[in-house]
């Protein structure tokens, strides 16, 4: 039989189009990873804060995790219809990408201090997340969709579905990164034994700082990167 059939996946490396968008996928499952935090961390976090009232119905930390894809209908045409024409050149796919990486480290920056205050004894209300969340889904619009863009724009015809689908892996990947990075935090962390160290300023912090880190190299894989779509890499 011909190679290509005992080998299904030798031409899909072979394409030039391949490897530079690999390379850029590659620090993307580590922002899925921190983002998840919003489904652990944040609703433990949100647990502590005062519920709020609208009539009967209680607002609580599980009612917030609406927040999110609610700001996601909002902010995306706003991204694409107004910010990103007003940018201009400065719009390029991978530059919102990375600013969309350190954008999310101001959202842990924001849960942190809101940590501080509710360990001090300070009473919040739980509303008060909605700017973390802000923050946040502002970053996940600025990576996810642009993230979707890049691929569908940057394959070779015959390798979008293909890149697509990579894609879609980093979000799994990040998945599976989560526990990982928490472990690799209480380590860091030093925290004592039998201590909960999934919900204090010092773990947000940590991951803040995390996300910053993979910003700069994301940044740095970015600039080196040649686009094979010359309308994308003047921010059209």
């Amino acid at each position: 039989p011909p190679r290509s059939t005992l080998f299904p996946y030798t031409t899909l490396f072979r394409s030039k189009s391949v490897a530079p968008i690999l390379s850029i996928f590659a620090l993307v499952p580590v922002f899925w990873a921190l983002f998840d935090q919003t489904f652990s961390t944040w609703v433990l976090q949100g647990a502590q804060m005062k519920p709020y009232y609208v009539g009967n119905y209680k607002i609580g930390p599980e009612q917030m995790l609406a927040v999110n894809p609610i700001l996601v209908m909002i902010m995306v045409p706003i991204m694409t219809l107004v910010v990103y024409p007003l940018l201009g050149r400065l719009a390029t796919p991978l530059r919102r990408m990375s600013a969309g990486m350190f954008i999310s480290g101001f959202s842990f920056l924001i849960v942190a201090a809101f940590q501080t205050r509710l360990d001090a004894g300070q009473e919040l209300s739980v509303l008060w997340q909605i700017v973390p969340y802000i923050v946040l889904t502002a970053a996940e619009v600025l990576v996810s969709t642009t993230g979707l863009e890049f691929a569908f724009r940057e394959a070779a015809p015959s390798m979008k579905s293909t890149i697509m689908g990579f894609w879609n892996l980093t979000v799994a990947i990040g998945n599976l990164l989560v526990s990982f990075i928490t472990v690799i935090a209480s380590k860091v962390l030093g925290t004592a034994s039998g201590q909960d160290v999934s919900v204090t300023p010092q773990m947000f912090l940590f991951y803040a700082g995390l996300t910053f880190v993979v910003g700069i190299l994301f940044s740095g894989v970015a600039a080196m990167y040649k686009y094979r779509d010359a309308s994308a890499a003047q921010g059209k």
